[in-house]
């Protein structure tokens, strides 16, 4: 399982949310996590930031619960994805 965080400089909700996903991330075991920032090259044409991809699948933008991620995670191992 991989989680991408889009970010970009000096943006409050972007400094939470890595926070949070990485506390999240190190409670368990097979997922890598990365931080993408977009300042100078939005190939990804992410508007919104931060924007929380899961498997290349949007997750949420913004803030979010860490069970609501739990609860994605689990839809999609169980869709095989």
């Amino acid at each position: 399982m991989k989680i991408n965080l889009y970010v970009v400089n000096n943006c409050p909700s972007c400094i939470r949310v890595q926070s949070q996903l990485s506390t999240f991330v190190s409670k368990r075991k097979g997922i890598s996590f990365t931080v993408t920032s977009i300042n100078s090259n939005n190939e990804n044409s992410v508007a919104i930031v931060p924007a929380t991809y899961v498997n290349e699948e949007l997750f949420a933008y913004g803030d979010f619960e860490d069970k609501r991620l739990d609860v994605f995670i689990n839809r999609l191992e169980e869709a095989g994805m």
